[in-house]
């Protein structure tokens, strides 16, 4: 039992692994991209930016294997919670804007006709 339970720990920790791609001028981390698989099966699922001096992430971009895409912005209110401001989905083909107020409840929806773009 104790080696199956080393032998899962070390299998998911292989087939998840997070880079640091880009580094504010503190060095502190930026971009995070998330990969899973290994080899030629390898591939992108998570995109994180954090904003100098934030230990969360802001914006998180999370991909799958069918081409869907969903960006999700995070902001702090003053007393230091975070709440999702905007999530934006993408199937390739067509995407839906979501706002939310700070309570979670949503402010407005919209159809979305262009692909998210992801410079900031």
């Amino acid at each position: 039992m104790k080696y199956l339970l080393i032998l899962f720990l070390t299998s998911s920790v292989c087939f998840a692994q997070e880079t640091v791609v880009e580094r504010h001028d503190n060095g502190q981390k930026k971009w995070v991209n998330q990969y899973t698989g290994s080899g030629f099966s390898e591939s992108l699922t998570k995109r994180c930016f954090y904003e100098k001096f934030e230990n969360q992430p802001t914006k998180i971009i999370f991909y799958s294997k069918s081409g869907y895409i969903r960006l999700a912005q995070y902001f702090s209110k003053d007393k230091g919670t975070r709440y999702k401001s905007f999530e934006m989905t993408w199937d390739g083909i067509k995407g839906m804007s979501t706002y939310y107020n700070s309570d979670g409840s949503i402010k407005k929806k919209e159809k979305v006709l262009t692909a998210p773009t992801y410079d900031l």
